[in-house]
């Protein structure tokens, strides 16, 4: 008996990709090469495959999107890169194949061009504000 295949989203889940019948709509196809070649308010999701690799409705600031490792699939992981915000930099992580968001780049490069990578700020008090402080060695 042959299995019929079963079909998953590749979009996140908060994607809407069904029409008013509750069909799935057939997603506009984008590639690695091509990444921005979707329609506006669509993403290029690439996924483990050509045919997990599809414009995504809703685009937003990949930036500053949380960590999204998606959903568990018979594929991957796969190593990709993510905008920690918090730290201003670009780091590894295991990606599922499909689902998760716009946070998943390729490369650390692919990252970097599109969040800038920033070096963390140290906050240093001036020298003025430590003059109110006594030293423990002083004398009294």
């Amino acid at each position: 008996m042959q299995k019929c295949p079963i079909l998953r989203n590749p979009c996140p889940l908060d994607g809407t990709v069904m029409n008013t019948n509750n069909n799935l709509l057939t997603l506009p196809k984008c590639n690695i090469q091509n990444a921005y070649s979707c329609p506006p308010t669509y993403w290029c999701h690439i996924g483990g495959d050509a045919d997990t690799t599809v414009c995504c409705p809703g685009a937003s600031d990949p930036c500053k999107l949380p960590l999204s490792q998606g959903l568990i699939t018979d594929n991957g992981p796969y190593t990709r890169w993510f905008y920690d915000h918090i730290s201003g930099s670009c780091k590894p992580f295991q990606y599922a194949g499909i689902g998760g968001n716009q946070n998943n780049f390729l490369t650390r490069s692919d990252c970097a061009k599109r969040c800038t990578e920033e070096k963390p700020i140290m906050v240093v008090p001036s020298i003025s504000s430590l003059s109110s402080f006594s030293s423990p060695l002083s004398s009294s």
